[in-house]
């Protein structure tokens, strides 16, 4: 039960901050050597922390009998090195993240750890975070449910750290960053094993990676979606979905002081600095878990850790090791392309614009809603549908006089300038391609269709019949979307690198979702307003790469999913979706001088948080004694609006939403398809 005697090995500004935390409990914790290349720094670090024996390299700790276990905190690239060398000497051994470079070193040093019986761990100290303690609980007795998702995001403008740019030196902000974010999740989800690992991000010139985004699918529909950067932030939070509650780590989620738990904030602060000195990084105090925790292992004669265990540990190198080399091959495959065209014919709609509505689905009807919020801009003068009962309520509630019996007859109804089209998924393209060819303008939901070839179509359509066409991704055209475009163009945020969003809403009983035959699918309803969010920051620029990971139900469409975009100059997109948790939709664009949030629900953002500064721009309310199905609904009005500007001006297609760029999202969606394995050629396979 005496103190343990360390070894520091290194003199670095990780290896200070440790022995300061253990400075901070003499009588569980002594220093009892520092062994470093360079001996005026040893000496220094010495005089500074107290320590006796000053040696003149960090091997020569190997062989100091004083010493019972040796910290390790040299550069990365030489962890494997000094660990096979301590614990050949016959000591124990705790070493900074990550353990090793390649996966076969890793267990390499772990078998011999069992061999010669030491202790040997990696030093993840977030898993001894109190905050970390109690996730776990709740995680482990249901608080939250079936855990569904794992979002988090580790992402600091660190240009200026030579390590983490030099492979020679083990850089890369995968084995410096993402180790958080993997280890967090194997947290999470008991050290369980993935179904898979998906990885895309940027390499810089020396071989070593800036950014990227990580997808792990687990048993279960389960999902880890986690983002790193090195070239932008600050962003360091995670969150933890279960279909009954939530968990959110605040900044720095790697170090956490701060839970909350179900809606609870509980604060669980680190223990402060000894007077008169300083740590070097964020809540470095909680080092001193760590160390506790090594203690009470040793005590116990354990050779492992029972909360972070050497399979664990060989899993989560696994993963890491998985990333590297897939951030190798997605460099390989990258290539540019974009295209812009607009045309132009002349006609004007100065009038109020004379709307039909295909279908009468609660999105119609809070489309019908907003537009008779601007009467002087816009009527609804007929309503088709299916149902002819459900048409009439629908014409009662609107004062709309003429009611079709079906969606199709909009078509030949001569007082109909443009049509809304708000029926089911899979009714999009012909609908649509039917309004078209009746010589009707059309705003289509999204999608506008379940396939590619299907969306060139009717982009085609538009163009040799000359009638307006638009998918109607209204996200765009709400103000807090105009200021921040303005602020990427203006260069306000500097250089973006990263846009990371979120859409998960816990909708796993509602029908159409879980229904192929009625384009049903999260990808196609939630993941869309991720793309086009990332498409709209990057003007529409082609990506690099399209890569998606996700779930897919027994009826072959996808539940959950993650997307990493990779765009030109190391820009990076990681977006995350799921009908199975939440509710978290929330969406940060970070550039290497600024950021911007767009608030909760990011998709009809009525708050934008642009360099710190909020700016609330509400949307409309319903009109008196009416009442919206969805959140904002109001907004569908800047919509319809800029629809009318379009028409007023000649346009059949809109400059702020191009079919270029229409065409894009679309091929990214279908390519997001692909790779999960959602075929809609076959809507009843």
């Amino acid at each position: 039960m005496a103190p343990l005697r360390w070894g520091i090995c290194a003199t670095g500004l990780i290896s200070q901050d440790f022995a300061n935390a253990l400075s901070l409990s003499p009588e569980n914790h002594t220093i009892a050597a520092i062994g470093a290349r360079d001996p005026n720094k040893a000496k220094e670090f010495a005089a500074r922390f107290g320590i006796k024996t000053v040696l003149d390299s960090c091997e020569a700790l190997g062989s100091c009998t004083d010493v019972d276990v040796v910290y390790i905190g040299s550069l990365t690239y030489m962890h494997f090195e000094h660990a096979r060398h301590f614990l050949k000497s016959g000591k124990h051994v705790l070493c900074e993240k990550p353990l090793t470079l390649l996966p076969e070193q890793t267990a390499e040093l772990l078998a011999l750890a069992k061999s010669t019986s030491r202790f040997l761990m990696v030093a993840l100290w977030s898993r001894f975070f109190p905050a970390y303690s109690r996730l776990r609980q709740a995680v482990t007795n249901g608080e939250l449910g079936t855990v569904r998702l794992v979002q988090a995001n580790f992402c600091l403008p660190v240009p200026e750290v030579v390590r983490l740019k030099e492979k020679k030196l083990g850089g890369g902000t995968l084995c410096d960053f993402g180790a958080y974010l993997v280890h967090l999740a194997s947290w999470v989800y008991g050290g369980e094993k993935p179904l898979s690992v998906t990885v895309a991000g940027h390499v810089n010139e020396t071989g070593v990676d800036r950014s990227g985004g990580i997808i792990i699918k687990y048993s279960d529909n389960r999902l880890a979606s986690l983002t790193w950067s090195g070239d932008s932030g600050p962003a360091t939070t995670a969150l933890v979905l279960g279909d009954k509650g939530s968990a959110k780590l605040e900044d720095y989620f790697w170090c956490p002081t701060k839970l909350t738990l179900n809606g609870e904030l509980i604060h669980m602060p680190t223990p402060p600095v000894r007077q008169g000195d300083k740590f070097n990084f964020f809540e470095s105090g909680g080092l001193l878990y760590e160390a506790n925790h090594v203690k009470e292992c040793l005590e116990k004669g354990l050779t492992e850790s029972p909360l972070l265990s050497h399979k664990e540990c060989q899993l989560i190198h696994d993963i890491l090791a998985e990333g590297h080399k897939q951030l190798v091959q997605r460099l390989i495959k990258s290539s540019v392309d974009n295209d812009y065209s607009f045309v132009c014919i002349t006609w004007s709609y100065m009038a109020p614009l004379r709307w039909g509505i295909c279908a009468n689905g609660m999105i119609s009807q809070d489309f019908a809603n907003a537009l008779s919020l601007s009467p002087e801009n816009h009527t609804i003068v007929a309503i088709g549908a299916r149902n002819p009962d459900k048409a009439k309520e629908f014409a009662a509630r609107f004062g709309i006089k003429i009611v079709l019996d079906s969606c199709e007859a909009l078509g030949s109804c001569k007082e109909v300038d443009v049509v809304y089209v708000g029926s089911l998924t899979n009714l999009h393209y012909q609908h649509a391609r039917h309004f078209l060819q009746s010589g009707k303008h059309v705003l289509c939901e999204k999608p506008l269709t379940l396939l590619p070839e299907q969306t060139a179509e009717l982009l085609a359509l538009a163009k040799s019949t000359g009638r307006f066409l638009m998918v109607a991704l209204w996200s765009r055209f709400f103000p807090a979307y105009s200021r921040l475009r303005q602020a990427v163009t203006n260069g306000e945020l500097g250089t973006v690198r990263l846009v990371q969003a979120n859409f998960c809403m816990p909708l796993s009983n509602f029908a159409r979702l879980n229904d192929k035959r009625h384009g049903g699918g999260a990808l196609c309803d939630f993941g869309v307003y991720l793309v086009h969010l990332a498409s709209w920051v990057y003007g529409g620029e082609k990506p690099l790469s399209v890569t998606v990971a996700g779930h897919v139900n027994e009826t072959g469409v996808d539940r959950s999913g993650g997307i990493i975009l990779k765009y030109s100059n190391n820009r990076l997109a990681s977006l995350t979706y799921s009908s199975d948790a939440g509710p978290s939709a929330t969406a940060t664009v970070l550039g290497d001088k600024g950021s911007a949030n767009l608030g909760d629900l990011f998709w009809c953002a009525t708050k934008l948080t642009l360099n710190g500064e909020l700016i609330h721009t509400p949307s409309p309310p319903a009109r008196p004694g009416e009442k919206f199905n969805f959140d904002e609904s109001g907004g569908l009005l800047y919509e319809a609006n800029h629809v009318k500007e379009c028409l007023d001006k000649g346009l059949i297609e809109s400059p702020v939403l191009p079919h270029s760029e229409c065409q894009l999202i679309h091929d990214i969606l279908a390519e997001g398809h692909r790779q999960l394995g959602v075929d809609y050629h076959n809507m009843d396979a």
